[in-house]
């Protein structure tokens, strides 16, 4: 009674907290573009959220989360941020968003006309599994209008306080996030980003009882920037996240949540891996016995296959049981740590050192290690130790072979579960996209055009992107890897757009994914040439070099992540023409990044009646450090520099 009676005091204290709404300044309708960012298509001129423990009427604690924006429309372009989607989770323990009021304000004839959201134009809609949101888009909105929104989120889950961003793609006025903390409660702030924030902390009573409250607020925040070489640009977002590391209530044992990672793994182990691993399927068994019939180093690539050519990923990214491994072993379908855990089950059966490695899916960006958190952690994989060697393996996907990874398990950091114990492990990314082009084409002098042919040779992960991209485009499975970050230096022979064209005429070794994958094509590029006078002028990289640098920024407070490291060779034999000779052409060039990083080269020569282009690009480390970043950029530099300049043939 003592608890209820302070929790009930602390409601009332946090309610008095409340944001008014449907009261926006005559100055704010008026402005018509952001007072520091003149770019800027819309702002939020205040958002808030007050976070408050309180007590369900089964006797459980909640949490109970008021959030408030304001959104100012300056064009057209800042509409879209008119239309929301409220996630919330639904399960056998459910979050709820109630008391959605939202108001659209205009500015007509010299006054403030307000526009109230129906409740009627708010619908549910189910985003995956156990995801809902209520979306609904506001009304009568335009260029100058202003926004605002405000509803609660009532939820079971305590120990998982959603992340609070100050920082997002436009421009921040004000942000507060607000936390009052039953003294109970022990909480572990892990902020994100380098955007200032104020912190005020402050211990209060309610009741009698001692209350912690945070007080968060960030002002004048300058938007992110857009960014495919990261991770997850939430990574550098400036934002708040509170993590609860224990709870103690009077006359009860202190439980912890996340102490260190040694406690996170004790309680997976204790709670799902310990089982399953243990396990014997007899469906699998003898599975096992044609493994230990092997010899020792054709075991662990058995295996493998075995259970990513028998296993159907369900799309699910997972690092802990919802429920044994008794159903996925009978359907043959599994979430990542379903799959993964037969993988290390049956592993360990056959002699093989093998143990859960959870961590988290690139898509969701970097693990920090310094803050242990269960909640951070969304995917697990199979750490295995082959002699002196370490693999990271996930038989999660049919078109990856051993010894890759599909993009999703790539990242930096994970957390080896062995013995109990939790282990932080630097991950180093198995991936390089190797292709080889080489165009033999001649000058079509009738068509202003380069005709003949292409082949490529596409390797380790080149091949295994090739077959995801074909293999899986006529069947609904086409995002297999979720979009997370994936390829920004993909190619594809079989292009076509209203010019150049590649027709391919044979494919080998498609279906090994073992193997690499050869591509042959009829060429017709009709944008590398232009004919003036008796000249005829060649782009110097033909269609493979760079549309645009993609490093502009003057500084860079961050690392650049690739998806891969990068192995790209382009060799064109062009035959010169009767009658014309080389006039000039781009000098040769070598430049590379520090410690071997990176490297290009670009020459042309001529041989007999062939004009030949040699064209590399290597990406040696997926990972470039922001002191790196000065020469990446001038690297890209050179790169898009040459894709402006000429090969000149002139008639003798």
């Amino acid at each position: 009674m003592k608890i209820l009676h302070t929790l009930l005091l602390l409601i009332f204290c946090i309610s008095g907290y409340a944001q008014k709404i449907g009261n926006v300044s005559m100055d704010l309708l008026k402005q018509t573009s952001h007072p520091f960012d003149s770019t800027a298509h819309a702002a939020y001129t205040k958002q808030t959220a007050k976070v408050s423990y309180v007590f369900s009427p089964s006797g459980r604690f909640n949490l109970q989360i008021e959030y408030y924006y304001q959104i100012k429309i300056y064009d057209d372009q800042g509409e879209k941020y008119a239309d929301f989607s409220l996630p919330y989770y639904e399960s056998m323990q459910d979050e709820k968003i109630i008391n959605i009021k939202a108001y659209t304000t205009n500015l007509e004839n010299g006054k403030a006309i307000k526009t109230q959201l129906n409740k009627k134009d708010i619908y549910k809609e189910e985003t995956s599994e156990k995801w809902r949101a209520k979306k609904f888009a506001m009304p009568k909105v335009k260029a100058g209008s202003v926004i605002e929104l405000k509803y609660t989120l009532m939820s079971p889950f305590v120990y998982a306080i959603p992340k609070w961003y100050f920082q997002h793609y436009i421009p921040t006025d004000y942000s507060e996030f607000k936390l009052q903390v039953p003294s109970y409660f022990s909480l572990t702030p892990v902020p994100s980003g380098s955007t200032p924030v104020d912190n005020e902390e402050d211990t209060v009573f309610a009741g009698d009882e001692q209350v912690r409250q945070y007080t968060l607020t960030a002002k004048d925040v300058k938007a992110i920037k857009e960014d495919k070489f990261v991770l997850n640009e939430d990574d550098y977002r400036g934002g708040i996240k509170f993590e609860l590391n224990s709870v103690e209530f009077p006359g009860q044992p202190i439980q912890y949540y996340s102490k260190d990672w040694n406690e996170i793994a004790n309680n997976l182990t204790e709670r799902d891996y310990g089982k399953a691993l243990y396990k014997n399927f007899k469906e699998l068994k003898p599975v096992v016995e044609e493994a230990k019939a092997l010899p020792e180093e054709e075991r662990l690539p058995f295996l493998y296959t075995y259970v990513q050519q028998n296993f159907v990923w369900n799309k699910r990214f997972r690092m802990q049981l919802n429920e044994g491994l008794k159903n996925a072993v009978e359907s043959k379908r599994g979430s990542s740590a379903e799959i993964n855990l037969i993988l290390i089950n049956l592993l360990q059966k056959a002699g093989i050192d093998a143990h859960p490695l959870v961590m988290k899916s690139r898509g969701k960006g970097l693990l920090n290690t310094y803050f242990p958190s269960v909640t951070e952690l969304n995917y697990l994989v199979a750490y295995i130790k082959n002699g002196e060697e370490s693999i990271i393996a996930d038989a999660t996907s049919k078109f990856v072979p051993l010894g890759q990874l599909p993009n999703r398990a790539v990242n930096i950091y994970g957390i080896l579960i062995k013995d109990k114990k939790g282990e932080i492990v630097s991950l180093d990314n198995p991936n390089l996209y190797k292709v080889q082009t080489m165009y033999k084409v001649e000058v079509d002098l009738e068509n202003n055009s380069l005709i003949g042919d292409a082949q490529q040779r596409r390797s380790e992960y080149a091949a295994t992107r090739y077959r995801l991209d074909k293999l899986l485009e006529d069947k609904d499975s086409s995002n297999e890897d979720e979009d997370e970050g994936e390829d920004e230096d993909d190619e594809d022979m079989e292009s076509v757009d209203l010019k150049n064209t590649f027709k391919v005429t044979e494919t080998k070794n498609l279906d090994d994914i073992n193997k690499s994958i050869t591509v042959k094509s009829e060429a017709e590029i009709v944008t590398a040439t232009k004919i003036i006078a008796d000249k005829i002028f060649i782009d110097a990289t033909i269609d493979f070099g760079l549309e645009e640098n993609p490093f502009t920024e003057v500084e860079r407070e961050f690392p650049v992540f690739y998806s891969f490291r990068v192995d790209r060779k382009h060799i064109a034999s062009i035959k010169i023409p009767e009658g014309y000779s080389l006039e000039s052409k781009p000098e040769d060039i070598q430049v590379a990044l520090p410690e071997s990083k990176g490297l290009f080269t670009y020459e042309v020569k001529t041989q007999s009646d062939k004009l030949m282009i040699y064209h590399t690009l290597k990406i040696n480390n997926d990972i470039l450090l922001p002191s790196d970043y000065p020469s990446l950029k001038e690297f890209y530099n050179i790169m898009f520099r040459l894709t402006k300049e000429k090969i000149v043939l002139a008639k003798k």
